[in-house]
């Protein structure tokens, strides 16, 4: 189920570069985002007459949660709740949302087509003008019906758009009601200053606004905010002010965000500020900024959404994050995006194991005589795998996150959160249950060794590969003892060969360095082997039943 629900007006954005002229004649002021009247109806058909139209989808809330996929990489983990018709537009957003791995929970009318949003590129920077079409039909059941209510009761974080105000503000309260009840982060963008300026839409604005937990805005939807309740027009100041606003769940402490384009994001966090500086970029790399604000929500939501699971948010991370998305959304046309994020590169996910293994293992030593740092054990198995050729990411951060789960406080959940599904599964698979005295999970060891995946059998082979060319060079047991845990091993890797012949040659390599083992070898048939093996076996087992360590 989605861990991140959210809810708005789902458009299809019809994106052309024009000049002032187009601007001046529908009388628009450069820049600004506003709703559809009368007299901007023809703007809609003379854009999509443009030859170089781009239809993309939109709508600020669905932008965030695509936003939100591409940053996390994990496909579904987002739904969102709005209104379409049903017509071509209607199935063509249906399709791509889907593509981009949202889950959408669509309410679909006859009473208007599919909404539209004339984007108005000049000179790099955007005007939008929005006809809602069936997203202005939505109507509070679809909120209540079984399905969505399924999807908001099982989120952990939920996202909405202020421009959902002109539509149903009752659903914007029932989430808040719902997100202060059970704990549950509530986030908002201001999303357009006329939202704040028009008295019926501020007055929406007011009820939604003591649910939120994150407040996001630009900085000229903050001042405008700020006049209208007479607060400071000093930014800093401001965001403390609308931080300390009236709220209903008092577990969390409002957090304000506020961007300004190339300036330092303002943050208010724990009633304390901080200003981030934004990587820079040159005007060249800039394409247009239709979607910036969406995407930076969405990647700020791609580190809170974990953090919040793992009831250990970090600002900073969110907010980079965030600064990260935006900026290749404002390399490319529209709210798109292409490739991998640099988050989520192999080397970059190589690092960011690394890193959490170093700082889970920073306590641990070996055994040994050595007494090295225990964190040159999973950075020991992960160059073992490199060097017989491995290149799978999953395997290699499993290779990094191996012990965490056995040997520390390390939750699944944890690395599911921070890793993904596929390298929490593997860690799983080769971890011990320590709840199992030390003889049975070696005897498990031996008996599962065939069974697991094959990315948990090059993790396992690796590890003991490691494990045991360490014992070569500094034991910190008695020879019958390290003896055993050769033979064991022995026994463990008949499991695991077959998947890397250099894996495969190397550790029987290393098994010739232990006589009991070179003995059978040299003097039994292949078939007889384990056979020759097993009573020492069988009493390295009676010997850990009673072993400290």
């Amino acid at each position: 189920m989605a861990a991140l629900v959210g809810i708005g007006n789902p458009l299809l954005d019809t994106s052309i570069n024009t000049t002032t002229a187009m601007l001046d004649k529908y009388h628009l002021n450069r820049g600004e985002a506003i709703l559809a009247s009368p007299c901007h109806m023809p703007l809609f058909p003379e854009v999509m007459a443009d030859p170089n139209v781009a239809c993309i989808p939109g709508g600020s809330a669905l932008n965030a949660m695509r936003a939100f996929q591409w940053m996390s990489q994990r496909p579904f983990q987002s739904a969102f709740i709005g209104s379409v018709g049903q017509d071509s537009n209607g199935q063509l957003l249906k399709r791509i949302v889907a593509e981009a791995g949202v889950t959408s929970l669509f309410m679909e009318t006859t009473a208007e087509p599919t909404g539209v949003c004339a984007v108005l590129v000049t000179d790099k920077e955007r005007n939008l003008v929005t006809n809602l079409g069936a997203a202005e039909k939505f109507q509070h059941n679809h909120y209540l019906s079984p399905l969505v209510q399924k999807y908001v009761t099982d989120a952990k974080v939920l996202y909405t758009e202020g421009f959902f105000l002109t539509v149903s503000c009752e659903s914007l309260v029932a989430i808040g009601e719902h997100a202060s009840a059970t704990n549950k982060p509530f986030a908002f963008n201001l999303s357009a200053e006329f939202l704040i300026t028009v008295d019926p839409f501020f007055q929406s604005m007011q009820k939604v606004m003591p649910y939120v937990d994150f407040l996001f805005c630009n900085h000229t939807e903050a001042l405008t905010f700020g006049k209208r309740l007479s607060f400071s027009q000093d930014l800093e100041v401001l965001a403390q002010q609308i931080a300390n606003l009236p709220k209903k769940n008092m577990k969390r402490q409002r957090t304000v965000i506020i961007t300004r384009g190339a300036e330092a994001t303002i943050v208010c966090y724990t009633g304390k500020v901080l200003k981030m500086a934004v990587p820079r970029c040159t005007k060249e790399e800039i394409v247009d900024t239709n979607g910036a604000g969406d995407s930076f929500v969405g990647g700020f939501l791609s580190e809170l959404v974990p953090g919040v699971m793992l009831d250990d948010i970090d600002i900073r991370a969110c907010v980079r994050s965030a600064q990260y998305c935006a900026m290749q959304c404002i390399k490319v046309a529209g709210c798109n995006f292409h490739g991998l994020p640099q988050y989520k590169t192999p080397s970059a996910l190589f690092a960011k194991a690394a890193t959490f293994a170093a700082c889970k293992h920073a306590q641990q030593r070996r055994k040994g005589g050595s007494n090295e740092p225990f964190v040159n054990h999973p950075l020991g198995v992960a160059t073992i795998l490199t060097e017989a050729g491995v290149t799978d990411s999953a395997v290699l951060q499993a290779a990094l996150l191996h012990d965490t789960v056995e040997d520390t406080n390390t939750k699944p959940l944890e690395l599911e959160c921070c890793f993904g599904p596929k390298v929490a599964s593997i860690v799983q698979e080769v971890s011990d249950d320590k709840a199992l005295p030390k003889a049975e999970r070696k005897k498990q060891q031996v008996a599962h060794a065939a069974n697991v995946s094959q990315e948990a059998k090059l993790v396992k082979l690796a590890d003991k590969i490691h494990n045991l060319e360490s014992l070569l060079i500094s034991s910190p047991w008695d020879v019958a003892r390290t003896e055993g845990y050769f033979i064991w091993a022995y026994f463990v890797c008949q499991g695991l060969f077959g998947l890397n012949n250099l894996l495969d040659a190397r550790v029987k390599t290393v098994f010739l360095a232990c006589p009991p083992i070179c003995a059978a070898l040299q003097a039994s048939p292949a078939d007889a082997i384990l056979a020759q093996l097993q009573p020492a076996l069988d009493a390295y087992y009676v010997a850990m039943s009673t072993a400290a360590n």
